[in-house]
């Protein structure tokens, strides 16, 4: 993404961009995951999607192998410095038959069955026991609090500081789903709505998320 990419794509009509870092951790994004694209080309394209009134949405994993939980937070504050406002925080999941997955599975990473994909999604605690049951907790308080945090940097302290070590409850993820609501009708699919259509999409948004995020014991 760059100035005269972002200008093209204002000019025919587009309102928001997205984008997978997958890891704010350069080694990680770059030889883990073959990324291959480097901090400043991402700020550079955060850039240029708001200097044009686009609004940049990234999809950034947390509990990746061989990371840790400084960098699950380290990208919390990557987004607020890049100024991207519309992020979502999945945890890996270890899906057999990809790279990463089979490389969890030879490292001894997961415990469970190939064929037993109920525990598997992205909005489940990782399925990774590198990681002890406290991380675990910490890295999904971080998917549901961290893009509060980004959205209202203000907050962003007693959050990361106190709120995601706290035990996972149903109001870390009502806020997460409310302000999931608001923003995407805010900045990503812009336009008038009626006050019917608002509460029908936030009720169906509701229903989504309720379906990706079955409770407090995901």
């Amino acid at each position: 993404m760059n100035n005269e990419v972002a200008k093209l794509l204002k000019g025919c009509g587009c309102s928001s961009v997205h984008m997978s870092i997958e890891s704010t951790n350069p080694s990680i994004r770059n030889k883990l995951l073959k990324r291959d694209i480097t901090d400043e080309e991402i700020y550079n394209g955060a850039r240029a999607c708001n200097d044009h009134g686009l609004t940049m949405v990234v999809n950034t994993m947390l509990g990746l192998p061989t990371s840790t939980l400084k960098d699950d937070k380290s990208a919390v504050d990557f987004s607020v410095k890049a100024k991207i406002f519309v992020v979502e925080f999945p945890i890996f999941q270890p899906y057999p038959g990809t790279a990463l997955g089979d490389m969890c599975i030879d490292k001894g990473y997961l415990d469970l069955d190939k064929s037993d994909f109920e525990m598997y999604g992205l909005s489940h605690k990782s399925l990774l026991n590198c990681f002890d049951d406290k991380q675990k907790e910490i890295q999904f308080n971080i998917s549901l609090l961290g893009p509060t945090a980004v959205r209202q940097p203000l907050l962003r302290n007693l959050i990361m500081n106190h709120l995601i070590y706290w035990k996972t409850n149903s109001i870390f993820h009502l806020i997460y789903k409310i302000g999931k609501i608001i923003t995407y009708q805010r900045k990503v699919y812009r336009r008038r709505y009626s006050l019917k259509e608002r509460f029908e999409i936030a009720m169906k948004t509701l229903r989504i998320e309720k379906l990706k995020r079955p409770g407090v014991k995901s």
